[in-house]
């Protein structure tokens, strides 16, 4: 199932559940394309980036995602499989590239 990017702070009809602006939203691809049109999701989130070992994620999350894919990766990190070294590493990509004044 497709993970997507929260919006707008919505309830969820089928669940009741409040699911809050900011987090990831995991849904079949129907009910999230239903949810982007109303305004609530935004795109897909690539939760195969975060597939497998530490070591791989590693190599496969590097600086060159860019910060908003960087961010949705660790929001669906920090909603999913909680890895502190994974959350680490993305945290400190992030912070690499905050370090960068711009001109």
């Amino acid at each position: 199932m497709p993970n997507y990017k929260i919006l707008k702070t919505f309830k969820d009809k089928f669940t009741k559940k409040r699911h809050v602006a900011g987090s990831v939203y995991k849904t079949d691809a129907q009910r999230g394309a239903e949810l982007q049109e109303k305004g609530y999701l935004g795109e897909e989130v690539q939760a195969e980036l975060l597939s497998g070992n530490v070591k791989e994620i590693k190599q496969r999350v590097t600086k060159q995602l860019g910060q908003k894919e960087l961010l949705n990766l660790l929001e669906l990190e920090k909603n999913g499989d909680k890895r502190k070294s994974v959350l680490a590493h993305i945290e400190s990509l992030l912070g690499d590239e905050d370090g960068h004044t711009e001109g």
